[in-house]
């Protein structure tokens, strides 16, 4: 999810990487899918792993990164958070 005319904030890229990740994909589609480039990604890549929120699988001889159901969960904790704070600043 792209915004428009301010940056994202770091749970907003964090968001947007797992949202990628949900069916299960390269790193390179993350990157393209968030819109971010390999840098960010990386920032933010170790902390996602160990945290549980991103499992890496392998298919077909591919590493292939998919949201966890931690993961999911930060995600929809995320959406209700962010309907709060848009009805509060409604």
């Amino acid at each position: 999810m792209v915004t428009q005319g301010r940056r994202r904030s770091s749970l907003e890229i964090v968001r947007d990487i797992l949202v990628q990740a949900m069916n299960g994909t390269t790193k390179t589609g993350i990157v393209y899918g968030a819109n971010i480039n390999f840098n960010v990604l990386g920032r933010y890549w170790r902390s996602l792993l160990e945290g549980g929120l991103v499992e890496e699988l392998e298919l077909d001889g591919r590493k292939i990164y998919r949201t966890t159901q931690r993961g999911r969960e930060f995600l929809e904790s995320f959406r209700s958070l962010a309907q709060l704070v848009s009805a509060v600043s409604a």
